[in-house]
């Protein structure tokens, strides 16, 4: 079947109304003929299902059911021909036909029309009372239509109360007293109740702060609670709210918080700390007992703070212009404190006296300015000068109130230009002012102390915590202070190495210098710089031993506990990424002889070099090594013995290309190397059928024969020399022939027995299987295990022994053996042994099987079995503990 929609929803809530398809249309103007529905097939003149804005439902088709519930009022169904069907109350409904109508029943059922009943089929038949079975009735009254008991084959209970009919759907509870009614999810059926039974309640409050009285309970009573639960248990701890609390709590305005809290400020609403505003002024600190202060904070970690002075005389208020402010303008106050912007003024008007940047002042009543005193408003600076570089010094007086001395403040005759910058904050008691060097001054503490009694020209020293002392100089020390100069610093020193100039760490140059002691080099890409590459080799900078006739050794070596150590060379100016060769230490494993890189550096081959050529090199391929060089020089390997003698070894002139294998292992001893054909070789014997040709000799261990007659043997029929016997006749005994001839053969049986010599007849004879003697000693034997046996059948074999043993570990089957035979078998139960069941045996009779075996565990038992002529026996015999 196919759709043109296809929906599907689930329905899964009985208390919700849930509704299919919901078109809900706003009808603010729309023709009477408006369609909320209209269901029409492409062509047809009439729509097939229409509902109208109003509600009307058209059909026009067979429409299979049509239900309206009672007891709905006035409910109308209106037919195609204007005939209607309308309800008028409970179970009373009422058809109206429009013209000649044959309204046609079911072959049964049931009509109720002007109060009589209708029964059976064709024409309407009143009757009073009909008799009628019914296959559906709707709106029929149970207590007074009915009569008899639904039974539940039926649905019903079979019942007529409430009690009988559960009893009548739920399990039998016979025998089920205080159980419970469980469900497997399928059936229900009683169980017990694992819990337990409850003998009684009580309840403690432990540590909340709760306490319970009544308990314990156990039959019935009541529990009662009486305390204050704890914060900490997740209570409040209180009894009661303060007054307005609770009004608060149930509806939290400003006006009732403020009637609740009992030592508030103000009044208003509630005011939070983010964009609050406030609708009168607001007080900060308390009149006569605490300056009120505001700080106002910005993005930078300082703060600008507004605060009133703790001596004002009268109250006053300062009100701020309506205005905008306007650059440059500064705010002005009244006599009563309204403040208003105003420009900034010369004093009385008047034009600037002197040049730009030049500081006014009072010149004589008129504006005066002087090269001398400048004001300069940088970008982030503001600088005021005084004097004039290299004409006029500036000097800053300062007057204090109490004194008619004043102190000034003056530069220096300075060599350059620079800044006093002075510390941030005030500093310390007793501290002293000092510089970076750079002019920047911070606070720092002067040791405190004496200067102890000297002579002139001594200098002055720290001697000690607080002390200050002063030492003689030695000679040449005041002239060198004086003028520090190479040589008269050589003049004041007396232990000095070397002469010249005074050497400075940056890029000095020495002649000859000998220095004691470690040689460090700070810094980075430090170098060893010298002429390394002279064509005169004997004026190339080089490393020698300074001991005469000594050896030189250059040594690299780890710092600390460190175990390695490399010298290195690159191909490279720039060692970051380049090809390099190594001799390096590996801790404490091996000393190694490196074709290595730095960074993104090549690997390259390592070669050995001797007599202007190359003579070996192990390839960037790891573990290849190659002696010689091909097409010009053979590689040989020499190898040297421990006493004397060296065993080379080489490959050919013209040796292609190939690789010589070795085994994985030392071999057998006698083996010999063979190749595959590929090169890979292995120990094993030589095939005597495909590596070996010609014929060997006896003198060598062989036959000297190429050939033999088929099913004779080899003799000597002369001395050194082998030869072929006739054939020998099949089963019989080879009897030699003397010196020189060919054995020869004899008939099996007695005659072997007699021709070996061997006694059949008499005392001490060996038996034989046609020859009676009397054996007159005994044998020992080992008996056969035929294991544990638990299941399946187990058939006993005289080709194991006469003797055999088994344990018995579960129910099997013994079948007869397979041949004539005397065999016993002991019979050890185990813990699980089970009933043995006999195969192939003949049936005992009464007594005749022996003892009556038993499956006890630990019990031993001897089975003994008989077959003779093809009958197989039994008898049992035991048990033994």
């Amino acid at each position: 079947m196919a759709f043109i929609y296809n929906l599907s929803d689930t329905w899964n809530d009985a208390a919700t109304t849930w509704n299919g398809i919901k078109l809900a249309v706003t009808d603010t103007g729309s023709s009477a003929t408006s369609k909320l529905l209209n269901l029409t097939v492409t062509g047809a003149s009439t729509a097939s299902f229409v509902v109208d804005k109003n509600g009307n439902l058209t059909l026009n088709g067979t429409v299979n059911k049509v239900t309206i519930t009672a007891p709905a009022t006035a409910a109308t169904l209106t037919l195609a021909d204007n005939s209607t069907f309308i309800t008028s109350g409970a179970y009373s409904s009422t058809f109206t036909f429009s013209g000649t109508t044959t309204l046609t029943f079911p072959t049964s059922g049931t009509v109720t029309a002007l109060g009589n009943t209708t029964t059976g089929s064709g024409a309407i038949v009143l009757a009073t009372g009909p008799s009628i079975t019914l296959t559906n009735a709707t709106g029929l009254p149970l207590a007074t239509g009915v009569t008899g008991t639904l039974p539940i084959a039926n649905g019903g209970t079979g019942q007529t109360t409430a009690n009988a009919a559960f009893n009548a759907l739920v399990p039998s509870q016979s025998g089920n007293n205080g159980k419970y009614l469980t469900t497997d999810g399928s059936n229900t059926s009683w169980a017990t109740n694992p819990l337990g039974t409850v003998t009684s309640v009580d309840v403690s409050g432990g540590s909340t702060g709760l306490s319970f009285s009544g308990g314990p309970i156990t039959t019935s009573g009541t529990i009662t609670m009486a305390g204050t639960l704890a914060v900490a248990n997740g209570g409040t701890g209180l009894t009661s709210l303060g007054t307005g609390v609770a009004t608060w709590l149930g509806t939290p305005s400003s006006a009732n918080l403020a009637a609740a809290v009992t030592d508030e400020t103000g009044s208003g609403p509630l005011v939070f700390a983010t964009s609050p505003t406030f609708t009168s002024q607001v007080t900060f600190g308390t009149s006569s007992s605490t300056r009120g202060t505001l700080v106002l904070a910005n993005t930078s970690a300082n703060t600008v703070t507004l605060q009133s002075s703790n001596s004002t005389a009268a109250n006053y208020t300062l009100t701020f212009p309506a205005a905008a402010p306007v650059n440059g303008y500064y705010l002005q106050t009244d006599v009563n404190g309204v403040l208003s912007w105003a420009a900034g003024g010369g004093g009385g008007g008047g034009s600037p006296g002197g040049s730009n940047t030049q500081i006014q002042f009072n010149n004589a009543g008129a504006f005066g300015g002087d090269a001398a005193f400048t004001f300069v408003n940088g970008t982030g600076t503001a600088t005021m000068s005084l004097g004039v570089a290299s004409t006029t010094s500036g000097v800053a007086k300062l007057y204090n109130s109490a004194s008619a001395n004043s102190v000034s403040i003056a530069s220096g005759n300075n060599t350059a230009a620079w800044t006093l910058t002075l510390p941030p904050d005030d500093g310390t008691a007793n501290y002293f002012l000092q510089t970076d060097g750079n002019g920047a001054t911070t606070w720092a503490a002067a040791a405190a102390g004496t200067i102890n009694t000297g002579t002139i020209g001594q200098l002055t020293y720290y001697s000690g915590t607080n002390t200050l002392s002063g030492t003689t100089t030695g000679a040449g020390i005041l002239t060198f202070l004086g003028t520090p100069s190479s040589a008269n610093l050589a003049a004041a020193v007396t232990d000095e190495t070397g002469s010249g100039s005074l050497v400075f760490g940056t890029s000095p140059t020495l002649t000859t210098p000998t220095t004691s002691g470690n040689v460090t080099a700070t810094g980075a890409a430090a170098r060893f710089l010298g002429d390394f590459s002279n064509a005169t080799v004997a004026d190339r900078f080089s490393f020698q031993t300074s001991t005469t006739n000594g050896t030189t050794g250059i040594y690299a070596l780890p710092n600390g506990n460190s175990t390695g150590a490399a010298w290195q060379a690159t191909n490279n100016s720039d060692p970051t990424n380049a090809s390099k060769i190594m001799i390096t230490t590996n801790a404490n494993t091996d000393v190694q002889l490196v074709s290595g890189i730095n960074g993104s550096g090549t690997y390259l081959p390592l070669s050995i070099y001797t007599d202007g050529g190359k003579s070996a090199e192990f390839s960037t391929t790891k573990g290849t090594f190659t002696l010689g060089v091909s097409g010009s020089t053979a590689g040989v390997l020499g190898l040297a013995g421990s006493t004397a003698g060296t065993v080379s070894v080489q490959g050919a002139a013209s040796a292609g290309t190939w690789t010589f294998t070795l085994p994985t292992s030392g071999g057998t001893a006698n083996y010999a190397l063979t190749t595959n054909g590929s090169g890979t070789s292995s120990w094993s014997q030589i095939s005597l059928t495909a590596g070996v040709t010609g014929t060997l000799p006896v003198a060598n261990g062989g036959t000297g024969l190429t050939s033999g007659t088929s099913g004779g043997v080899l003799y000597y029929s002369a001395s050194g020399t082998l030869a072929s016997s006739a054939a020998l006749t099949a089963s019989a005994l080879v009897i030699g022939g003397g010196a020189g001839a060919a054995p020869s053969t004899t008939t099996t049986g007695t005659g072997v027995l007699t021709a070996l010599g061997v006694n059949i007849g008499s005392a001490g004879a060996v038996l034989t299987t046609n020859n009676t003697n009397t054996i007159t000693i005994g044998y020992n034997v080992t008996p056969y295990s035929i294991g544990t046996v638990s299941s399946g059948t187990t058939t006993p074999s005289a080709a194991n022994g006469n003797y055999q043993y088994l344990t018995n570990g579960g129910a099997f089957t013994l079948a007869a053996p397979s041949s004539d035979c005397a065999i016993d078998i002991l019979v050890i139960n185990g813990g699980s042994s089970g009933a043995i069941t006999f195969s192939g045996f003949k049936t005992p009779g009464t007594g005749a099987s022996g003892a009556t075996y038993a499956t006890t565990n630990s019990t031993w038992w001897v089975l003994s079995i008989r077959r003779a002529n093809g009958v197989s026996t039994y008898a049992w015999n035991g048990p033994w503990t």
